[in-house]
């Protein structure tokens, strides 16, 4: 090209006040166009982080190829993928913020509170309230007992006792008369059941293997007396409120399975 071949004195007084060269071809003329680096014909583009000149062909092929500048080695295109995330960021806990503020709006309504009042298609002298307890002991509504109904603190039913089996929709959970427990998943065309742990003075085992090796883990601790669940560490997990005269250790297996959720 002619204008590959210029001269020193042929240059401008602003091609000399920016005398860099291009970062890729080392050259003040475009190889690509015969454009200058500055100037009237220019043929140029900065790096936005090092602010390094290159001719604007010889960045797009930079670019191109490697997705960062040759110099710094830095994404061009980074503060604008970083402002997208930030925004991005920000639209998701605005978004949370919304849901948080609308389920505590829910929470505090006064028909979410529903099941404080008298249930007339319930036995409210049977009805049991169970309260989970979490590691900085507070106390949370967990759901009811209605004589061998089990239902959330929405007082949607999830669960029932039937006879010596626990039943929570898929799968059923079985006492047997030695204190064997067992679980049966409804979708097993073959109905197969496998033994999941036993009961042995007011604890419920579950059973494991590791290598090979058996081995029987505590997953809870039941006073009747008292009505609560307690773990391996005598840690408060479950307390019931209500008239517990009538509970068996049977009540007791399907609450802890329930609401303890240790088999499922």
């Amino acid at each position: 090209m002619e204008s590959s071949s210029r001269r020193i004195e042929d240059y401008t007084l602003q091609e000399i006040q920016y005398p860099h060269a291009c970062v890729i071809c080392h050259s003040l003329t475009c190889p690509t166009c015969g454009g200058s680096i500055s100037g009237e014909d220019q043929c140029r583009e900065d790096c936005p982080h090092c602010n390094y000149a290159y001719h604007r062909h010889c960045w797009e092929k930079t670019i191109q190829f490697m997705g960062k500048c040759a110099l710094c080695l830095r994404d061009p295109l980074y503060q604008a993928k970083l402002k997208l995330s930030l925004r991005n960021a920000l639209a998701l806990i605005e978004e949370k913020a919304k849901k948080y503020e609308r389920i505590m709006q829910e929470l505090e309504s006064p028909s979410i509170t529903r099941y404080q009042s008298p249930i007339p298609s319930m036995d409210s002298e049977r009805l049991i309230s169970v309260f989970h307890y979490d590691r900085c002991d507070q106390k949370e509504l967990e759901g009811f007992i209605n004589g061998k109904i089990y239902l959330r603190r929405d007082l949607k039913k999830c669960g029932s006792l039937d006879g010596k089996t626990i039943d929570f929709g898929n799968e059923q959970h079985i006492l047997r008369d030695d204190n064997t427990i067992f679980v049966r998943y409804k979708d097993d065309e073959e109905g197969k059941i496998w033994e999941a742990g036993y009961i042995q003075n007011n604890v419920i085992y579950a059973r494991g293997m590791f290598y090979g090796i058996n081995y029987d883990i505590i997953k809870t601790i039941f006073s009747k007396e008292r009505g609560e669940f307690y773990d391996e560490n005598g840690r408060l997990l479950l307390k019931l409120e209500g008239n517990l005269s009538a509970l068996e250790t049977i009540d007791y297996f399907g609450i802890a399975c329930r609401f303890l959720e240790i088999f499922l």
